[in-house]
């Protein structure tokens, strides 16, 4: 094991258990685990009659797994999961719309985030073992200070839902946190309908950086003066962008969206 990728290995079989009983596994469907690590989780998924394909970065853990871990539906890929490319990947073993699971190192945790929505049309559910905090920001609302511009960017494309939590001392060696298992799921429709993606999220960002700043001195970036007083007819722009939901947003963004295209 390597300390640059920052593996914690989870050896509480019970919870275990319950990570693979709560993805309603059915007999000969495939799941993509990242980070199988010494095969713990692996080998209770694959006493569910279920075909693992594991990537694992780590080249003596990979070289551990292919010598421990005997089974016919059992595939092992050694990669960097930050720069596979699934599409190809599952074209390769004629995989596609499938369960992932993952312990995932706290370092990648955003961006890992972020590449599963970026290809969440190849992914039928995605469970994920992550920091209590993050899971804290993922499910905040408005007003609270874990609230940000990855609560709105996570549930705009998934469903989430909490589903237990780990306690640090279920893992080896023992983080300085405790962990919660969640379910992801891609929403079939969007929760609402945006004129442009991009702006939106480019929005919520930037209020997010400058969450002390009101609304008004954040979106003149955006938008003119004129466009702003044309905004503060609609909406109160001498709050915090803490305060607002992600339909907010979206009324925002939309009507900047409007007010650009209409000088074309």
């Amino acid at each position: 094991m390597k300390r640059k990728f920052s593996q914690i290995f989870l050896v509480k079989h019970k919870i275990a258990e319950n990570i693979v009983n709560s993805m309603n596994l059915k007999k000969g469907e495939w799941v993509i685990e990242i980070g199988p690590g010494r095969g713990f989780l692996t080998k209770e998924l694959l006493s569910r009659k279920v075909k693992v394909l594991a990537i694992e970065i780590d080249r003596k853990l990979y070289q551990y797994l292919k010598e421990n871990v005997i089974d016919l539906d059992f595939f092992l890929e050694q990669a960097d999961v930050l720069k596979v490319n699934f599409r190809e990947l599952f074209k390769n073993y004629n995989i596609e719309n499938v369960k992932l699971v993952s312990n995932l190192p706290y370092h990648i945790t955003t961006p890992f985030i972020e590449k599963i929505i970026e290809e969440k049309d190849l992914f039928k559910e995605v469970y994920l073992t992550l920091q209590k905090e993050v899971v804290d920001r993922i499910t905040a609302k408005p007003g609270n200070k874990t609230y940000g511009s990855l609560t709105i960017f996570v549930n705009y494309f998934m469903d989430v839902e909490v589903l237990f939590p780990i306690p640090r001392f279920f893992f080896r060696p023992v983080p300085g946190v405790s962990s919660v298992f969640i379910r992801l799921k891609p929403k079939a429709e969007p929760p609402f309908e945006l004129k442009d993606e991009n702006l939106f999220f480019e929005i919520t960002r930037k209020t997010f950086s400058k969450r002390r700043k009101q609304l008004r001195n954040v979106l003149k970036e955006f938008i003119d003066k004129k466009g702003l007083t044309e905004l503060e007819e609609f909406y109160p722009l001498d709050q915090r962008g803490e305060n607002l939901s992600a339909k907010d947003f979206s009324f925002i963004s939309n009507f900047i969206y409007r007010k650009r295209n209409e000088k074309r």
